[in-house]
C-alpha cells in the first residue's frame, strides 16, 4: 500500500464522518430561492415553510432559509403596515399594487395603483 500522508488521511477521515447533505432539500432551497427572485412570493413561503418542517438542514443552511422567509414574508406585509399607519402614504399603495400584481390579484392591484394615482395628484 502507498505512502499516505497525514494531511490526506484527516481530509479523508472527516469526508467519511461528515453525512452528505440529501440534495432533495437543497433543491427545494433552489426553487425557493428563485421564487422569491422572480417574485413569487406566496410559492416562496411555502417551499421555505416546508424547509424548516423537514429539518434536514444543517443549523447554518437553516438559518440562512429562515432569513430568506423573513425577506419574502416582509416583502408582503410591509405595504399593509405603512397603510396602516398613514392610509395617506401612495409608495404604500403603489408597493400593493406590485405584490397584488406578483400574486396575480388583478383586481387589487388595479385598485391599489388607483390609489396611488389619486394621492399623487394624477
Amino acid at each position: 500500500m502507498p505512502h499516505l500522508r497525514p494531511a490526506f488521511l484527516v481530509a479523508l477521515s472527516f469526508m467519511l464522518l461528515v453525512a452528505p447533505v440529501p440534495a432533495e432539500p437543497l433543491d427545494r432551497v433552489r426553487a425557493a430561492e428563485a421564487a422569491l427572485i422572480r417574485g413569487d412570493l406566496q410559492t416562496a413561503l411555502k417551499l421555505y415553510n416546508q424547509i424548516i418542517a423537514a429539518g434536514r438542514l444543517s443549523r447554518p443552511d437553516l438559518a440562512a432559509v429562515h432569513v430568506n422567509r423573513g425577506i419574502a414574508y416582509r416583502r408582503l406585509k410591509r405595504p399593509e403596515r405603512a397603510i396602516a399607519l398613514d392610509h395617506r402614504y401612495a409608495k404604500a399603495y403603489r408597493n400593493r399594487a406590485v405584490v397584488h400584481k406578483w400574486l396575480g390579484q388583478t383586481d387589487k392591484a388595479r385598485a391599489d395603483w388607483r390609489q396611488y394615482k389619486v394621492l399623487i395628484g394624477k
